[in-house]
């Protein structure tokens, strides 16, 4: 596979354009890149579906910064899966002051109606 849109690159710049969202709050670019049928387990141990991640970005916590570390991609068939760190400084509702989380994380992109779609996230916090 070439590194076109289909190959790593193409991987790496949904993630990238999925970080920018979360930040940006672009809520409607965000549910182009998460698939509907996706599962994201967070560093605090709740997995939730499509409906639960969007009501959790959208009304639970701001991101105010969300960054990767070097990522690793390999490309099976139509299939990406997808590791590396996280750094994001999240502010949660009803808290004055952001957090910040730092943790690894296991992603899998699907290559769907011509983009790369996440269709499942999971996250470890890093130790201290």
């Amino acid at each position: 596979m070439d590194e076109g849109e289909r190959g790593i690159a193409g991987v790496i710049a949904a993630e990238q354009r999925r970080g920018e969202a979360l930040v940006a709050r672009d809520f409607a670019t965000l549910r182009t890149i998460v698939a509907p049928d996706v599962t994201h387990t967070h560093t605090r141990g709740v997995t939730d579906d499509f409906d639960a991640y969007f009501r959790f970005v959208e009304q639970e916590l701001a991101f105010l910064e969300a960054s990767r570390g070097p990522l690793d991609v390999r490309i099976i068939g139509d299939v990406a899966v997808m590791t590396g760190t996280m750094d994001n400084l999240v502010l949660p509702r009803g808290r004055e002051e952001p957090i910040r989380t730092r943790a690894q994380a296991l992603q899998v992109w699907a290559w769907r109606d011509g983009g790369w779609r996440m269709i499942a996230f999971q996250s470890t916090n890093l130790p201290a």
